[in-house]
């Protein structure tokens, strides 16, 4: 009897470990008929793609880019972006996208360089080699020979090249004032050249003329030397509180300044307006003032900051007033100034 048992146990367990064998097989299997309609799927897909799209013989003389999405236009848009990505992503790394600081430092910056690449990346002579609509995707397929890519650079380079050299032989004799303004001007010019003058390194058959590389390393010279922005600073006399408040602004947003206005760019001129009044035991002190910025050079008023009206009174001095009153004005200019360092350079004209 217990050997039965043993024997029917045995089954028993044999059965169930069939079952579940059975039912392991059955989810792989539907687990494969899963993956291979998924996979059929993706085939089909790009296959359509493929289809849709013909297969063109490019030599390696050019470059080649597609482009897809639910309109025709955008499809060749994209395709466009698609080119200069390939082009830029190749020349980009030794490309001089640059700003300077207050000083003049020609400091680098990686996130507007790709930007200031792709924006110049010459493409005029591209061709639409191929159109299709794959359901309710269209397609665009589009090629540019590198011959034509170094022709167009070549003469961009050129006219830009004649523009810098004409810039640079009056910049020196310009105020200063004039030679600052310029120094967007010179940095713009900079990248230009320096993104022409890699592509044609990259692509074109023949070496950059040497006067181009010299023409380059003058910008950068010029650009650290007139990029400087030095202030000259002017305040009445009794405003030493609203004084101090201004400089401490100047200095946050690290801008380089100093007293009189000898060789500077601009002139920031505290003013004020005051009035004197004395009632029974009260001195009554009326003071408005208002920040200007001038040229240099010639004077002219670049901005104005009215910092408004404030009145004080004192039963002991007027010159206690007048000290209430400057406190008070330098308040308002601080309230005027608390912004980020950038904004500071933007409320003063320097932006």
């Amino acid at each position: 009897m217990l050997m039965l048992n043993s024997k029917q146990l045995l089954t028993n367990t044999m059965t169930m470990n069939n079952k579940r064998v059975s039912l392991s097989i059955i989810l792989i299997s539907l687990m494969s008929l899963t993956a291979c309609k998924q996979l059929n799927q993706l085939t089909h897909s790009r296959a359509d793609e493929t289809i849709c799209l013909k297969k063109h013989a490019l030599s390696g003389q050019d470059f080649y880019a597609s482009g897809s999405a639910s309109s025709l236009e955008q499809a060749k848009l994209n395709a466009r972006q698609d080119l200069v990505q390939q082009i830029s992503s190749s020349v980009s790394s030794n490309i001089e996208s640059l700003k300077t600081d207050n000083a003049g430092t020609i400091k680098h910056s990686a996130s507007s360089q790709a930007k200031s690449v792709t924006a110049l990346i010459p493409i005029d002579k591209h061709k639409v080699i191929d159109s299709c609509k794959s359901g309710n995707t269209y397609f665009s397929a589009i090629t540019l020979s590198k011959a034509n890519l170094v022709d167009t650079t070549s003469l961009r380079l050129k006219s830009q090249a004649d523009d810098t050299s004409k810039v640079l032989s009056l910049i020196g004799k310009a105020s200063q004032y004039q030679q600052y303004s310029k120094r967007k001007e010179l940095e713009n010019n900079l990248t230009f050249i320096t993104t022409y003058i890699n592509i044609l390194n990259q692509y074109g058959q023949q070496p950059v003329d040497s006067h181009i590389s010299q023409l380059a390393s003058r910008l950068k010279s010029s650009i650290s030397r007139y990029g400087k922005l030095i202030i000259g600073l002017y305040a009445d006399s009794h405003l030493d509180s609203v004084k101090d408040t201004l400089e401490q602004a100047l200095n946050k947003a690290k801008l380089d300044y100093k007293q009189g206005t000898k060789n500077t760019v601009a002139i920031i001129s505290l003013k004020s307006r005051k009035t004197n009044q004395r009632v029974g035991n009260r001195h009554i002190v009326k003071l408005a003032g208002s920040l200007d910025i001038t040229r240099s050079d010639t004077g002219k008023l670049i901005k104005r900051h009215e910092l408004g009206q404030v009145v004080t009174t004192s039963t002991v001095s007027s010159t206690l007033a007048l000290q209430n009153a400057e406190l008070q004005l330098a308040n308002r200019l601080r309230q005027h100034l608390n912004v980020s360092s950038k904004k500071i350079r933007k409320i003063l004209g320097f932006e």
